[in-house]
């Protein structure tokens, strides 16, 4: 088994879905000091962050992964129990620049808009088979007295095989015996 872990070269705010705009999007590429943000109108405690995967052509998965959003965390959304995010994904699927995870704050009756981190580039080789695809979010945590909701970065990490393949049979002998 092997893992490759990569950053979002894309991060963008998709509102498509709930009221509030995610503003430095552009921050998700790393950890650094800057921070996604998404400002609610009250303060109120309680904010979940939810995460979908983004499929070629840019639908979402059904399965999503629901956190509670706590200062300084890094949280891990994988596929356990939910092979592939119930998702039939192939390599062109996460080779695919739309490929990457939909982020959405939640408050009682606040929703935000996704916050898109997608075009993590080539992650794997032709022959690979996928076994589980990882999410992980640093999240800053909530701010300004619970009124802000920070993403510090989105990262992704996928774990594969690589088939192998025969080429070839060079010479069989003895009952039994292959020689390659």
């Amino acid at each position: 088994m092997t893992d490759i872990t990569r950053y979002p070269t894309l991060g963008v705010d998709d509102n498509s879905v709930g009221t509030i705009a995610w503003i430095s999007t552009t921050s998700i590429y790393s950890v650094n000091s800057t921070d996604a943000i998404a400002v609610f109108p009250t303060s109120v405690t309680g904010t979940t962050a939810r995460a979908k995967l983004i499929k070629p052509g840019g639908s979402l998965s059904t399965y999503y992964c629901d956190v509670l959003v706590d200062p300084e965390q890094t949280y891990t959304f994988d596929n356990s129990g939910h092979p592939l995010w119930d998702e039939p994904l192939t390599v062109d699927d996460v080779n695919n620049s739309d490929f990457g995870f939909a982020i959405q704050g939640i408050r009682p009756a606040k929703l935000t808009h996704y916050l898109r981190a997608t075009a993590y580039n080539n992650l794997l080789p032709a022959a690979a088979l996928i076994s589980n695809i990882q999410l992980l979010i640093y999240a800053a945590g909530t701010k300004g007295s619970y009124t802000q909701l920070n993403i510090d970065c989105v990262y992704c990490t996928i774990t594969y095989t690589v088939a192998s393949r025969i080429s070839g049979i060079q010479s069989i002998t003895g009952i039994g015996s292959i020689t390659f």
